[in-house]
């Protein structure tokens, strides 16, 4: 028997704390709450290890960082102190790379607003729209 698809998780880190989560299910399907906590874990897990790599690297594109099938988890460092985490399936590097980077413009922008404060949470409709947009065109 094969277990379920992961579900796929989107996390924004300040140094400090989370500043956004998504989570992108598709139409119709529901996860339970068990494996929703197990997919934060897996993803708060890695940010000790994405910690380490800011310093060590002069990449933003971390690829995978972890696997624990049937999750993968993939990081990205936005020109910021932030770091992004994608919790998903086995999915094509190419589409992550190109979420990540359409992401990064959209946070980018969102952080230049004299409003939004650097480690603060996002909490904008906007933003979550255009995500959520961007994960429908790479992740789907």
């Amino acid at each position: 028997m094969s277990s379920p698809p992961p579900p796929l998780l989107f996390l924004i880190t300040s140094p400090t704390d989370p500043i956004y989560t998504a989570e992108f299910l598709k139409p119709g399907t529901t996860t339970s709450s068990s494996s929703k906590q197990y997919a934060h874990y897996l993803l708060h897990s890695q940010l000790d290890i994405v910690e380490k790599l800011k310093h060590s690297t002069s990449s933003s594109q971390l690829k995978t960082l972890s696997s624990h099938p049937p999750s993968h988890i993939s990081g990205f460092l936005p020109p910021s102190p932030h770091a992004f985490l994608l919790l998903h399936g086995n999915m094509n590097g190419d589409n992550i790379t190109k979420f990540f980077n359409d992401v990064c413009e959209v946070f980018l922008k969102a952080m230049m607003n004299p409003f939004q404060g650097m480690e603060d949470g996002i909490n904008s409709k906007g933003f979550d729209d255009r995500v959520r947009a961007i994960a429908r065109r790479y992740l789907s």
